[in-house]
């Protein structure tokens, strides 16, 4: 998988938490499927998708959480640094081998990232409405860096799933880190 992010600069880890994981992590973060969509769903429960979302169960735990619009129907949640961080530890921890060896090797590659340490810049919840507009591409580190996906719903190719680039984490070159 290393280098396969080192290559591509971006890597799928299948599994890298459990359905249960999806669901507690899903039900802290008050994200529901509708009935139907549970009885039609074939499987765990925590595979169903999840089509609406309020903010208003969140917003009653942590009364200055308020999303970032980035663009209309894509709402980002901040959680660092919030009660809501917590609940995402165990996602990310699955990766932390992954992204432990992809900043190592940087290191190795660069004598002026001795003293560097690697730290977590931003937890957030995105959530992206049916239909919502498209982002328009954009880097989402300004510096060397590692961004983790955990999608919590299904996420088919007709509801418009995160693209990327393979091959752009080497766009800038050097000057940027």
């Amino acid at each position: 998988a290393a280098d396969a992010l080192e290559r591509h600069g971006a890597v799928v880890l299948r599994s890298m938490i459990s359905l249960e994981e999806v669901g507690q992590l899903r039900a802290r973060l008050h994200l529901q499927s509708s009935m139907l969509d549970l009885a039609r769903c074939k499987g765990s429960p925590h595979a169903a998708p999840v089509r609406e979302f309020s903010a208003k169960p969140l917003q009653a735990e942590d009364e200055d959480l308020e999303p970032f619009v980035s663009t209309p129907g894509r709402q980002h949640f901040y959680l660092r640094g919030r009660i809501f961080e917590e609940a995402v530890a165990s996602a990310q921890a699955g990766a932390m081998p992954l992204v432990w060896e992809h900043l190592c090797r940087q290191q190795a590659a660069r004598q002026d990232m001795e003293a560097m340490r690697p730290y977590i810049s931003e937890v957030q919840l995105m959530v992206s409405d049916p239909c919502a507009v498209d982002q328009f591409w954009h880097v989402d580190n300004a510096a060397s860096g590692v961004t983790l996906i955990v999608p919590l719903t299904p996420i088919p190719e007709d509801m418009g799933a995160t693209l990327l680039l393979p091959g752009s984490h080497q766009l800038f070159g050097q000057e940027r880190f």
